[in-house]
């Protein structure tokens, strides 16, 4: 496992690890429209060739953006997109998940879905780079999916 400490510019690995992998997973507090504009050509290249796109994002606070979520149900179709239900409790994950052929990545941090948060903001994200069967991997994709089917 090789781990790095991402403070800006997290933009630019979630792209890359976009572009190469077949299982797209994320929870993020926070989906603003400058997030979702972000990084939807990347996703919906994704969505084309088939990748499996899972995306929860939380109603915490009311600051998830509606037409965020809009844009992200028009353009990928066959992704499973949810809002998780705080009911007022606090929700705060932020993590990026992909595998693809051969490995598989985690993004843990301080980073919400949003351009600023991706670009210019200050923002702390752990990046772990991983083989494919990781047991990291395994642990922390059983905890999104535990979140993921919750709602």
């Amino acid at each position: 496992m090789k781990l790095k400490l991402i403070t800006h510019f997290l933009h630019e690995d979630l792209l890359r690890a976009t572009k190469e992998s077949e299982t797209v997973y994320w929870v993020v507090s926070f989906l603003k429209r400058t997030g979702a504009k972000a990084v939807i050509d990347e996703l919906q290249k994704a969505h084309d060739r088939g990748a499996e796109i899972k995306l929860l994002f939380g109603d915490y606070l009311y600051i998830t953006e509606p037409e965020a979520l809009q844009l992200l149900f028009r353009k990928l179709p066959n992704a499973q997109i949810r809002l998780f239900q705080s009911n007022g409790r606090s929700f705060h994950p932020k993590a990026y998940l992909f595998r693809s052929i051969s490995t598989a990545e985690v993004f843990v941090g301080s980073s919400n879905l949003s351009k600023t948060a991706l670009t210019d903001a200050i923002e702390w994200n752990i990046h772990a780079s991983l083989q494919k069967e990781h047991i990291f991997f395994e642990e922390v994709a059983a905890a999104f999916i535990e979140l993921f089917t919750h709602v």
